[in-house]
């Protein structure tokens, strides 16, 4: 791995590359979290334009906002009309209701608020997240400025702040950062995807299950919303799960699956989940005693839930886990799902190459022509590239 210097950041994914953020910074004690905000994304691959007013630096320095962004802090107007929006989106965050006030009443005696509204003037996005004690946001003067805010431009959005202690408090800063990606990305196409184990019930107690951790369903989730999709993830049991995605559902077993399957409608469908290939005949009520003999388990086959899946753009991904590793083998496995299943993208992995640390996953789309891929969040990124290719959202 190359060896990054002190200004750079690791990137996670490439949903907001090329991307530049003008981000004003505002008076409140959100702000402390704000070098943590400016490096999640630049991981996303945005470029970060520091702007601050005096009260956030009561707060946070100069120099600790321009190492996180590797640009100058801005705070002052000058004469080369910085304070005229040219970037390709505008962050208040946070937000104190002073700003709020500012932008929402058209004010531009400071720079912040007449940068912001350089932005809305010329139809550019502005998000902003509102970060103040709540018995503020509930004041009628201030409620009524979030109004004009969030209802008066589509360009100008809100963004969601974590509530507690009675405080609209910053939220997780890496989640704030997806939520930014996937605003500002928004397709208005729903993918959903199954991920983690299943389990299937021998008695009331006892369950037999496929083993999956979630992360790499998990990861894939995240990317999908980064990149501006509504996510659907359907989460059976697993150790890890997705959050801040547009829509989470758990389930347990394969006709869990396969209900939420049927009754979404989706415009792609990836199978992620490990999926139980057989499952006990009948269920026995109770618990069986210990001191009983063990009874013989009959097993019944499961059907298919990659041919439940009817996404209406046919974007369907599948995943098969192999123990032995042949190419000639695997090339046939890939042939028939994609052709069984009509598959747009088939994933093939091996028991001894899954780990968390070290991923291999071999691609195969229609052409039946394997392809490597090592990582998960390589992983993730192909799947969701495949997808923005088939639904034409790739310039």
């Amino acid at each position: 791995m190359e060896q990054l210097s002190d200004l750079d950041v690791q990137s996670v994914s490439q949903s907001l590359q090329n991307i530049s953020i003008d981000l004003i910074i505002s008076g409140s004690i959100g702000a402390t979290e704000s070098i943590k905000f400016i490096r999640a994304l630049r991981r996303l691959g945005a470029t970060v334009q520091p702007w601050a007013t005096q009260g956030a630096l009561q707060f946070i320095t100069p120099t600790a906002i321009e190492w996180a962004s590797d640009r100058d802090l801005r705070t002052e107007f000058s004469g080369r009309n910085s304070h005229i929006g040219q970037a390709d989106l505008c962050l208040v965050v946070p937000a104190s209701a002073s700003i709020i006030a500012q932008i929402a009443r058209g004010e531009t005696h400071t720079v912040s608020s007449a940068l912001a509204l350089s932005y809305l003037g010329q139809d550019k996005p502005v998000f902003i997240l509102p970060n103040m004690h709540q018995s503020f946001s509930n004041s009628a003067p201030i409620a009524k400025n979030l109004a004009t805010l969030s209802d008066d431009s589509h360009s100008c959005k809100l963004l969601t702040p974590r509530v507690e202690e009675g405080k609209i408090k910053y939220p997780s800063p890496d989640r704030l950062a997806d939520e930014v990606s996937h605003l500002f990305c928004f397709n208005q196409k729903k993918i959903l995807t199954t991920l983690g184990s299943c389990r299937a019930y021998i008695d009331d107690v006892r369950f037999v299950t496929n083993f999956s951790t979630g992360t790499l369903g998990t990861k894939i989730c995240r990317e999908l919303y980064r990149q501006g999709f509504y996510t659907i993830a359907v989460c059976g049991p697993g150790s890890v799960y997705p959050s801040g995605v547009s829509e989470v559902i758990h389930v347990e077993t394969n006709a869990d699956y396969q209900r939420v399957i049927e009754e979404k409608t989706y415009d792609g469908f990836i199978g992620c989940a490990a999926i139980l290939d057989f499952i006990p005949k009948e269920k026995i009520t109770g618990k069986i005693s210990s001191q009983d003999k063990m009874p013989a388990i009959k097993w019944l086959p499961t059907k298919k839930l990659l041919s439940a899946a009817k996404p209406t753009s046919n974007i369907k991904v599948g995943f098969k886990l192999e123990t032995k590793k042949d190419l000639a083998a695997q090339t046939k496995i890939a042939k028939k799902y994609i052709e069984r299943d009509d598959l747009s993208l088939f994933i093939l992995n091996f028991m001894n190459q899954t780990n968390d640390t070290s991923h291999l996953s071999y691609f195969f789309d229609k052409k039946i022509e394997p392809y490597k891929v090592e990582g998960k969040t390589n992983i993730a990124s192909s799947i969701v590239k495949h997808i923005k290719r088939q639904l034409k959202l790739t310039t």
